[in-house]
């Protein structure tokens, strides 16, 4: 063999090993079962760009063998790639992090979108049978269950009926209800919408616009918030920080106010995504309590917390300087007293109701966005979790004076919620474990089963049933103990990515994503 041939292979062999190097890599990356899926996509995207990144240097500097054929190899990505995005155009990414295209052609469903079309007024609302009320994020608690339904657990038997289907405008927001109507936010253009439908039928019975867009990328534009309904009125917050409140029946605008604004703070990267917490004035300490509405800020070092007169709107206190996470404040009772439990950008705090008083704190670093809401678990403890590694953390609250220590029981990574709640029953926690479903025992936090893989989806609790909205769209009902689960039914429902929490109304079962809504009345006994 002559020289030249033999150094001809050993440049191709070269650019083989590249290649073998980064398959085998990400193979590996994606072999680590420890490791989420979106943190095996952001580490893998990082190996095959490099890997791209010396095949192509190696390339044109040792195998191409004259300026012509190294012209070519410079100019191939470029066309290729040039190709590709010619045809297909990004639509933001899934919950692990990858990519989703269309044909460019692809219609923007939000462009189809008409102007709202409210029902006459003389049209009278009605309340349909069975229907209850689903007052705030994670239901009437905020423990992400609902109470007092018992779901028949043969859908093939008895079918759930889908009772209508609309289309709505971009939004991670979800249902809540009250009555005959049910609310959510959506983006429509220009302008943010907070729209109440008629839970029987899905027509809208009143709007309020408000001229503000959210756009991210990735996640998608549009608010993420689901509102809060208190008796008579309803508080929301918008994806760029504007706190307001609305009566309930018509929509009439009470009060707004910009939870950015004072001092200024920073947005978030994916928007303000936490629901309005309550609290009533008889949990308030003090002859002078009023009614009050806790939100989260903005970036550090803005508050990290901060609280409103749930009637006009002015400003009661602001704490903390941590910055906010993306997850909604808990009311809780521990030690003794009722307080404030908030996750925020690198800590978990308790506050103090009546002045904001940060009484106890437990760091909890981490670069990633924390999404999931505190746990109020009995004798006084409190479980938090998240994804991106972070994992999962019980935490035991003891008084230490006028302040609350905050001491660690355990921790581990048996339950990563990435942007999904968990729920507590007796003494065991289930949710979706990065992208499956999975349990784990709260007295050492050891995993006890995984089972569906559901994507980054969503859980809401209906007695020892899970109903389950998977990322693809299909919603799942699954028998769940701390022995596993066992899936039951299953509805096609939505189409597409889907993100947002389910609201289960009595048996009115209404979910959505980012284009379209659906209403199902589901069996009982």
């Amino acid at each position: 063999m002559s020289v030249q041939k033999r150094t001809v292979w050993w440049r191709w062999l070269g650019l083989v090993l590249i290649l073998v190097v980064g398959i085998v890599t990400i193979a590996t990356v994606y072999m680590n079962t420890e490791l989420e899926a979106n943190m095996q996509g952001i580490i893998s995207s990082g190996i095959g760009t490099l890997t791209f990144f010396f095949s192509f240097l190696w390339s044109l500097i040792f195998i191409a063998p004259n300026l012509k054929w190294r012209l070519i190899v410079f100019a191939a990505p470029f066309v290729v790639g040039g190709g590709f995005f010619s045809l297909f155009k990004p639509t933001g990414s899934d919950g692990s992090g990858a990519l989703n295209f269309v044909y460019r052609w692809t219609k923007d469903p939000e462009n189809s979108l008409g102007k709202i079309q409210l029902i006459d007024k003389k049209d009278k609302v009605i309340v349909p049978e069975g229907a209850a009320d689903f007052l705030r994020f994670l239901g009437n608690t905020g423990q992400n269950r609902v109470d007092g339904v018992t779901l028949a657990r043969d859908w093939k038997a008895n079918p759930p009926r889908e009772v209508w289907r609309r289309e709505v405008g971009p939004a991670w927001t979800g249902f809540v209800v009250a009555g005959g109507l049910a609310l959510t936010q959506e983006q429509r253009g220009p302008e943010e919408f907070v729209v109440a439908y008629a839970l029987a039928t899905g027509r809208p019975v009143w709007s309020h616009a408000r001229s503000v867009r959210f756009v991210e990328f990735q996640g998608g534009d549009g608010p993420r918030a689901t509102p809060t309904i208190i008796g008579d009125k309803v508080f929301v917050m918008g994806a760029t920080g504007w706190l307001a409140c609305h009566e309930l029946l018509t929509g009439g605008l009470l009060w707004e106010t910009d939870v950015l604004s004072e001092p200024k703070a920073k947005n978030p990267t994916w928007a303000k995504s936490c629901s309005p917490l309550f609290i009533p004035s008889q949990t308030v300490p003090g002859k002078d309590a009023i009614d009050r509405i806790i939100v989260t800020g903005g970036d550090a070092p803005g508050p990290t917390l901060l609280a409103y007169d749930a009637k006009t709107g002015a400003k009661i206190w602001q704490a903390g300087t941590d910055g906010a996470s993306y997850a909604t404040p808990v009311l809780a009772k521990l030690a003794g007293r009722e307080v404030i439990l908030s996750v925020n950008a690198t800590s978990v705090t308790v506050h103090d109701i009546a002045l904001g008083n940060i009484l106890g704190t437990h760091p909890w670093p981490g670069m990633f966005p924390k999404c999931s809401d505190p746990i109020f678990v009995s004798g006084d403890k409190i479980l938090v979790t998240a994804g991106y590694q972070m994992g999962d953390h019980l935490l035991k609250a003891q008084a230490q004076g006028d302040s609350i220590q905050l001491d660690l029981v355990w921790s581990g990574k048996g339950i990563r919620t990435g942007f999904s709640n968990c729920v507590i029953r007796d003494n065991t926690a289930y949710g979706i474990d990065d992208t499956i479903l999975a349990a784990i025992d709260l007295k050492d936090g050891k995993r006890l089963w995984k089972s569906e893989r559901v994507g980054s989806g969503q859980v809401l609790m209906v007695g020892d049933l899970l109903l389950v909205q998977t990322e693809p769209g299909p919603i799942l009902l699954v028998e769940v103990s701390p022995e596993g689960s066992k899936v039951l039914g299953k509805l096609k429902a939505l189409d597409g990515k889907t993100w947002t929490n389910l609201c289960l109304a009595g048996k009115w079962l209404l979910a959505r994503n980012d284009r379209e809504a659906v209403c199902y009345e589901l069996p009982v006994k």
